[in-house]
């Protein structure tokens, strides 16, 4: 294999793992901001779940969040849990105020 042809498949290689390294970063880019917006629209639903001044208002929208799985996070899904309607300590649920 002559010198040159060693420089191309250099060149050729470095090429395909920045291809690959670009393509891995975003990916995960890609990934990360999904998790994000889901996140923030799981907290937007809670939040407005909390607006009600009607303590059973805001119990059985928490129930429908937990029933419905638009909150999948476990941790989040066992602490709404004490506060829905169906909840075994039924816990008052705060309630959130807008700021106008």
């Amino acid at each position: 294999m002559s010198n040159q042809n060693t420089g191309i498949w250099g060149i050729i290689i470095t090429s395909l793992l920045a291809l690959l390294g670009m393509s891995v970063s975003t990916l995960l880019t890609g990934h990360w901001d999904i998790q994000l917006k889901k996140k923030e629209f799981q907290s937007q639903l809670i939040m407005k779940a909390l607006e009600s001044p009607d303590v059973e208002e805001r119990q059985i929208f928490l129930q429908f969040l937990l029933d419905s799985n638009l909150i999948d996070d476990e941790e989040i899904k066992q602490g709404l849990s004490k506060y829905s309607s169906h909840g075994k300590e039924k816990a008052i649920p705060p309630q959130y105020f807008i700021a106008e």
